[in-house]
């Protein structure tokens, strides 16, 4: 029983009312007290429930002790029953409450106060301040409670005036009064939402340093609530000794590195919040702690520390479910599969959150509702899916015991394959969900979702290149694609080739025509080649295989003119082979190793082995790094006079890139630099640095403009070769696209 006493009290209250209400004898008057006492103490313990029941009793039965009516209305304020207190209060005292002591009128005042009656609020403070003599609560302390009360309700105005008030009449022997006064101000608005005052508040403390650690603490807070993290910072990295600082500022300042990225520096604040105080328990910063861990790369650990925060509070389960999210965003698979596995606990349970898991990966590349966020959420991904994770977990759910898990799932594999570009298994999923149930919000979405998917898929795009061989090539083309049905689409295109190398022009025009279908593990595309009247006739076949999630294979044959002035004025083509495998080791990895080999119709032999990859160092703000990098080797079997057909070419290259995002044009840029060395045959080696910039143009109804331009410089080339060398070349290529 909750209460146990209270069924006792209650039968004392019934025989004492009886016997009251006839002559009052001292006993009676006795048990009376006693239990009034029973009734203070109960509250004193909150219970507040038998304490009022108690309190009702005894005046039920008209008693009328001393200081009674003064504690049932204390004890119905502590209950937070400020409405009976002040009803109770007018009815028992209508003709004033100057009878009541100061420990009633108080709360009775804040009571008004909190209510909105402000004007019976001040009546019972003006009371107070009429009172006078030890133990009586001075002008300067009535003035800081009323400040407090119009605070409570939000009269900032009055709240300033009375705050005023009370530090101007506060005595001498108090010098620090003021500087609690406006801690208590700033800490006030920080709970009302209003950091930027007090900010204003704390500051001048700050900077003379006048302010004791929970002020120090509270100016972070506020700075932080009022995206001022920079400031939090200078603010912290100067203060003698953070360690002196309470939890809260401590666990404040790593939440303003984690929000900054600066996973380290917010590791080692939780890492000692959690050392220092291990009987608290701190979901919170266990949280904080465990997305540090993950994105310094130490998986296990943060895993675990989600762990002990979901057995600490587990109702921080959708807290633990939105950074698995944000794992998989960032790209970040195997960190992102772990966090759902720590979900749920009831099969029931379990296949929730495995659906939301399903779910998330399928919703990866949706719209985040802000284009830095989006941003930041393509760089990191580079146009990887997460399609084989999802079918895996989401298949499961399909047949589950619970309809709406089931259905859900159904829907999420039927976005899933829109994605993929299979729209006609995407549509025969959405129709049979449709005749199930054509009110679920997941079905109604997907089916949405495919009614505004883009079948067509348009380019224009043009590209001028000089190298220091003076090789100088143009081009001019456009590209369409449409879904013909039955997950096939039909591809199109054509593109004018120049070429000159020194003073030898040539040129050829490429007509194209086939068509591509879509696999569940990949691709497969034909296309048939017209170059002229003067060239045989060229095609190309390709087939890519994606093995999972992080590892693809592709293959291409064909036959194609060989790029080159030379080799295109002799109409000189080439059947090739391309063998490339794309893998993804790690989330900020990127790797390619690729194989090309032609056999050319003057004879000639050639092949290709190359490296090419990149190491994402991450964003801040609104730009993103990485390092890209390559490696190459060719060869050709034999010297042609024709065309550049060196018996060994060495090409190695790493960089940094930058991409940042313009916001207010929806627009993005990329700056990379690379630093590019190699050699031809015996030459010796040069060194070709070189600058790149492109410009990404959003615009609206599925548009965008693509703008590149690079400079490269070529130094330290051989001397018998260099009479025929330029010093630097250009690359420049505009494009446009639209989708609908």
């Amino acid at each position: 029983m909750r209460f146990p006493i209270l069924s006792i009290f209650l039968v004392e209250a019934f025989c004492f009312s009886a016997s009251f209400a006839g002559t009052s004898s001292a006993a009676d008057l006795s048990q009376a007290a006693s239990m009034r006492n029973q009734a203070v103490a109960l509250a004193r313990s909150n219970q507040y429930v038998p304490a009022l029941e108690l309190c009702r009793k005894l005046a039920d039965a008209g008693y009328n002790g001393p200081g009674f009516w003064a504690d049932y209305l204390t004890i119905l304020s502590w209950a937070g029953k400020e409405s009976d207190m002040t009803a109770l209060a007018e009815a028992h005292y209508p003709q004033g409450f100057t009878s009541l002591p100061d420990y009633a009128l108080k709360p009775l005042a804040q009571a008004y106060a909190r209510q909105g009656m402000t004007n019976k609020a001040d009546a019972v403070y003006a009371i107070l301040a009429d009172r006078s003599g030890e133990s009586r609560d001075t002008s300067y302390e009535l003035d800081y409670q009323r400040a407090l009360d119009a605070m409570a309700r939000k009269d900032y105005v009055e709240g300033e005036r009375y705050f005023s008030q009370a530090k101007a009449k506060a005595p001498s022997w108090l010098p620090q009064y003021s500087r609690d006064v406006d801690a208590k101000r700033a800490a006030l608005y920080i709970q009302q939402g209003e950091a930027g005052r007090a900010v204003r508040i704390l500051q001048p403390y700050v900077a003379q340093k006048q302010a004791l650690p929970h002020m120090v603490s509270d100016y972070l807070m506020a700075l932080r609530l009022d995206n001022k993290s920079k400031e939090a910072i200078k603010v912290f990295e100067h203060y003698p000794d953070w360690k002196q600082l309470p939890v809260y500022g401590q666990q404040t300042m790593g939440d303003i590195y984690l929000r900054g990225k600066k996973y380290r520096q917010a590791h080692k604040l939780y890492a000692y919040v959690l050392e220092h105080n291990p009987s608290v328990n701190m979901p919170y910063v266990l949280l904080g702690d465990a997305y540090a861990l993950i994105m310094m790369g130490h998986e296990t650990e943060g895993v675990a520390q989600y762990a002990k925060a979901l057995q600490v509070r587990p109702a921080v389960a959708g807290v633990v479910a939105g950074d698995g999210a944000a794992f998989l965003r960032n790209g970040q698979l195997h960190a992102g599969r772990q966090v759902y596995a720590l979900l749920g606990h009831t099969t029931a349970e379990r296949q929730t959150w495995a659906l939301q898991y399903g779910q998330t990966l399928v919703r990866a590349d949706r719209d985040l509702g802000n284009n830095l966020d989006n941003f930041f959420r393509d760089r990191a991904l580079d146009g990887r899916d997460y399609y084989f994770e999802a079918h895996r977990v989401l298949q499961s759910l399909t047949q589950s015991d619970n309809a709406e898990i089931a259905i859900s799932a159904q829907a999420a594999l039927a976005q899933n394959e829109l994605q993929k570009g299979r729209f006609a298994t995407a549509e025969k999923k959405i129709a049979d969900l449709l005749q199930r149930d054509n009110d679920d919000p997941d079905v109604l979405d997907v089916s949405a979702k495919n009614e505004v998917r883009e079948n067509n898929y348009f380019s224009l795009n043009y590209g001028s290149r000089i190298d220091n061989k003076r090789n100088h090539e143009s081009n001019f083309g456009f590209d369409y694609s449409g879904y013909a049905g039955h997950n096939a689409y039909v591809l199109a295109g054509m593109g004018r080739n120049r070429l000159q190398d020194g003073t030898l022009h040539s040129a050829y025009t490429h007509f194209y025509g086939g068509a591509s279908w879509e696999h569940p593990h990949g691709q497969i595309k034909a296309l048939y080649d017209d170059f002229g009247s003067a060239w045989k006739d060229g095609y190309t076949l390709s087939a890519s295989y994606d093995v999972n999630d992080v590892s693809s294979w592709t293959y291409a044959m064909g036959r194609r003119p060989h790029d080159a002035a030379g080799a295109v004025d002799d109409h000189i083509m080439e059947d090739f082979h391309s063998l490339r495998w794309d893998f993804i080791p790690a989330a900020r990895w990127r790797l390619g190793v690729e194989y090309d080999w032609s056999r050319l119709t003057d004879g000639n032999q050639y092949w290709q082995a190359g490296l090419d990859g990149s190491y994402a160092l991450g964003g801040r703000h609104n730009y993103w790094d990485s390092i890209p990098f390559t490696i190459s080797r060719s060869h050709y079997n034999d010297r042609a006079d024709g065309y550049d057909s060196p018996y060994r070419s060495v090409n190695y290259g790493i960089g940094w890139s930058r991409s940042w995002y313009d916001k207010k044009n929806d627009r993005v840029w990329r700056w990379t630099n690379m630093v590019n060395t190699g050699h031809d045959d015996d030459e010796r080696s040069g060194i070709s640095p070189s600058s790149r910039l492109e410009l990404i143009q959003n615009l609206p109804h599925n548009q965008r403009l693509r703008a590149a331009i690079q400079y490269n410089w070529y130094f330290h080339q051989d001397p018998d070769a260099a009479w025929n060398r330029r010093n630097h070349g250009y690359l420049f290529e505009a494009g446009y696209e639209i989708g609908w």
